[in-house]
C-alpha cells in the first residue's frame, strides 16, 4: 500500500511544480508583452518560491509528528 502512497505524493509534488512553473511562465510573458518589468521580477520569485516549497516538501511530509505535553491538550 506504501507504494501507492508514495506515487500519488511524487504526482501530487510534480503537479505542484508545474503549476508554479506555469505561473512564472505566465508572469515572464505578461512583463514582455506589457514591458512591465517588475512582473519578471514577480515571475522569478514565484519560480523561487515555488521550487523551494516543491525541495521542502518531502521533509515535511517526513516530519514526525509532535506530541502535546502533558495538560495543553483538549482534555486540559
Amino acid at each position: 500500500m506504501k507504494h501507492w502512497i508514495d506515487w500519488v505524493c511524487a504526482v501530487a509534488i510534480n503537479l505542484h511544480a508545474a503549476a508554479y512553473g506555469l505561473l512564472a511562465l505566465a508572469l515572464l510573458g505578461l512583463a514582455f508583452y506589457s514591458g512591465i518589468w517588475i512582473l519578471g521580477l514577480v515571475a522569478a520569485v514565484v519560480a523561487l518560491a515555488g521550487a523551494f516549497d516543491v525541495v521542502s516538501w518531502p521533509k515535511r511530509r517526513a516530519a514526525p509528528a509532535r506530541e502535546t505535553p502533558p495538560g495543553r491538550g483538549p482534555e486540559g
